[in-house]
Parts: structure tokens; C-alpha cells; sequence
């Protein structure tokens, strides 16, 4: 067997899932840090959680470790509990395009922020555009996405969520309804 190349499209595509997943990961702790957690504590959200697909623990006897192994699907990245009970819901994307595709969501994410607005809870898209060497972020309401079909596939832009911008908790209060 011969041992992948480094440039092989094989490599690259790993390499950029890696990156990919760092980034999402990355989003997600400085929303937890910078946004939620401050806003539990002005009072704005009673408690937050960081909500991953449930996993199984294997052995690894390649890598000789034990790793853990996804074996279904979760919901959106956080579910929120608001004052007065309210519950909200939170799934967090990250690209390094020009363009957020609709696709990029996966069906069980979708069925998740749907079926919140649907019992009448809050539904949020955390979404972070890294273009030029910098990161701007942006809380839009579920329902109020503003997609549009580039071509055929729905995708929305960083202009296009421009009323949502999102650089800390005083942000986050005013989208999410909550008084600074």
C-alpha cells in the first residue's frame, strides 16, 4: 500500500475538512464565551448548553486509543432557555466563502430549528463569514433567513444578513429581544 501524498486531493480534502471543523469549533466557543455566557449572566438567557450527537466509545487499535464514534444525530448547536421559559435554538456555521449555502445545514438541523418555531420558540443561524483575514458574525432568525437561489441552490451572503451583525452579548441581546 502506498502512503497518500501530501498533495494529493485526498490530503487536501482532509486537510480542509480539518480546518473546516477547527473554524466551526472555534465560532462555537466564542459564541459560548462572548455572547451566551454573558448574557446568562445580565439575565438576558437563564442557561445555555453545547449539545453534540450523541457518541459511543470505541477502540481505536490503529491509532491505539480510544476515540469516540458518532452514533446518531443531534439537534442544533445549543438550546437556549430564556426568561419566562421560552426555549431557543441555536445552529452555528462557519465558511471561509463568499456565500452561505443553504445545503451546508444538515436535514436533522433544519427539522430541529424548524419544529422550534413551529412550537413557538426562537430559531437561530450563528453564521461567521472569514473572508480577507477577517471573521464577522451574525445572529439571524431562522424565519427571517433572507435566501436566495444563486444559480439553483439557495445561499445567502454577508451583505444580506448586514442587519444582524454580531460582535458580542449587547448584540445578542437585541436580537434575541432582551433589553442592554
Amino acid at each position: 500500500m502506498t502512503p497518500i501524498s501530501p498533495r494529493s486531493p485526498t490530503a487536501h480534502r482532509r486537510l480542509a475538512g480539518a480546518r473546516a471543523l477547527g473554524q466551526g469549533r472555534s465560532f462555537e466557543t466564542w459564541l459560548a464565551s462572548y455572547v451566551f455566557r454573558p448574557l446568562v449572566e445580565r439575565g438576558h438567557l437563564i442557561r445555555f448548553d453545547k449539545l453534540d450527537a450523541p457518541t459511543r466509545a470505541m477502540w481505536d487499535g490503529a491509532r491505539s486509543r480510544v476515540v469516540f464514534v458518532p452514533i446518531g444525530v443531534g439537534g442544533a448547536d445549543f438550546p437556549l432557555l430564556a426568561p419566562g421559559g421560552r426555549y431557543l435554538a441555536c445552529e452555528c456555521k462557519s465558511t471561509d466563502g463568499d456565500r452561505f449555502y443553504r445545503t451546508e445545514i444538515e436535514s436533522h438541523q433544519i427539522g430541529h430549528l424548524d419544529a422550534t418555531v413551529k412550537a413557538g420558540g426562537g430559531a437561530y443561524l450563528a453564521l461567521q463569514f472569514r473572508t480577507g483575514g477577517t471573521s464577522t458574525a451574525y445572529l439571524v432568525p431562522w424565519r427571517d433567513l433572507p435566501w436566495a437561489t444563486a444559480r439553483s441552490a439557495e445561499s445567502i451572503t454577508a451583505a444580506d444578513c448586514a442587519a444582524w451583525r454580531l460582535n458580542g452579548w449587547i448584540e445578542g441581546a437585541r436580537i434575541l429581544g432582551g433589553k442592554t
